[in-house]
């Protein structure tokens, strides 16, 4: 299962140095039964990783109730990083399931990583 995670940001977009410092006296982890794989420290706040998405509405609420003044609290985006491989010889028949093979083929990752692929044709 992907981890979830929750992005805490100050509203003072200058001061994010005291963030980690707040959630750590206002919220303890054990207290809520809440699983968190890791923290990273952002620009302007910080981001949680939590195990599931129930530790993080748990965690979420617990933040919002007690932090709602001096930070937005928001589930992270999740995005699809995106690649273009050029020079891939293919016919014009070939299928969509053709060409994802010839790609994943000539590539030595691309079998160990699981590919949606999009194609667009110039």
């Amino acid at each position: 299962m992907p981890s979830s995670s929750l992005l805490i940001q100050t509203i003072d977009k200058g001061n994010n140095s005291n963030v980690l410092k707040d959630i750590q006296k206002c919220v303890i982890p054990a207290d809520l039964k809440v699983c968190i794989n890791g923290t990273k420290k952002t620009k302007n706040g910080l981001i949680i990783n939590c195990d599931n998405p129930k530790s993080l509405d748990k965690l979420k609420t617990s933040i919002n109730n007690q932090l709602g003044k001096k930070y937005t609290v928001s589930e992270a985006k999740k995005f699809n990083p995106r690649l273009i491989i050029k020079n891939v010889d293919i016919d014009a028949n070939m299928s969509y399931e053709e060409i994802a093979n010839t790609i994943s083929l000539s590539t030595k990752w691309m079998p160990l990583v699981p590919v949606i692929l999009k194609l667009l044709t110039c």
